[in-house]
């Protein structure tokens, strides 16, 4: 809530709400897939600490499944969200769409960083990620210098940041076991080219189809969402089934 609040202070209390409102939404997206991953993987690495091969192992297959989960959905729901506050929210609250959008591009590696985080705890590396997240909010707090000149501005800043983070993570859990260029690559050109077909068709279909009446913006959420399953199943036909054998086996636990 650091933005909000400084936000808050500076820009008229219509403009706070469109960004607040951008970031309940994206907070809840984004809060669900990270509470679904935390008590999973932290579990998971917790168990095998001992086994650097198997860690690695399994750190490598459930990043490939988060991330193509995650990283085409945060694209698609940035593609297609005038359509979704439209019809969710209302007209009113379309100029939150843009706050809506980066929100969303600083979130695409969220779960990346998760679960970096949580591997370099499982190992026992409690302070070095303290020092990086007391890193990432320090840097948070600088870009708020931008906020003046306009909230896009910070948030562009916010985008970089999470991303550099992002590679930072990787980095410290390359050193600790080893990731390798090749796994890295694995992990995230499959789900980034998956959003990026999804968003690029639906970004043509609102070029074609701009209505904004209520049975187009469903049509279009629809089409949406339906092409992004669809990409998933075709990059990988195991995904839905492999996440709910875990899930079934953490439940049993």
């Amino acid at each position: 809530n650091l933005y909000a609040f400084f936000i808050g202070k500076i820009y008229p209390i219509k403009q706070t709400g469109y960004y607040t409102q951008a970031q309940r939404q994206n907070d809840t997206i984004k809060f669900t897939f990270l509470s679904i991953f935390n008590s999973v993987s932290y579990n998971l690495f917790a168990q095998t600490q001992r086994d650097v091969v198997q860690q690695k192992e399994l750190f490598g297959k459930i990043m490939q499944k988060a991330n193509l989960l995650t990283i085409p959905l945060f694209i698609v729901l940035a593609i297609m969200c005038p359509s979704l506050f439209g019809l969710l929210l209302g007209e009113k609250w379309l100029p939150a769409v843009p706050y809506f959008q980066l929100l969303c591009m600083s979130q695409l590696f969220s779960i990346s960083d998760l679960l970096c985080y949580n591997l370099l705890n499982a190992r026992g590396h409690t302070r070095l990620t303290l020092h990086v997240e007391s890193l990432k909010k320090t840097a948070m707090l600088l870009s708020l210098l931008l906020l003046p000149i306009g909230i896009h501005y910070t948030l562009w800043a916010y985008i970089g940041i999470c991303w550099i983070c992002t590679l930072a993570w990787l980095v410290l859990v390359h050193k600790e076991i080893g990731l390798g260029t090749k796994l890295i690559w694995k992990n995230f050109v499959p789900a980034i080219a998956v959003g990026s077909i999804a968003g690029c068709v639906i970004w043509n279909i609102d070029l074609i189809i701009p209505q904004m009446s209520s049975g187009w913006m469903a049509t279009k959420i629809i089409v949406g969402f339906t092409l992004y399953v669809l990409l998933i199943v075709r990059t990988y036909p195991r995904l839905f089934q492999e996440l709910k054998t875990v899930f079934s086996a953490l439940k049993d636990e």
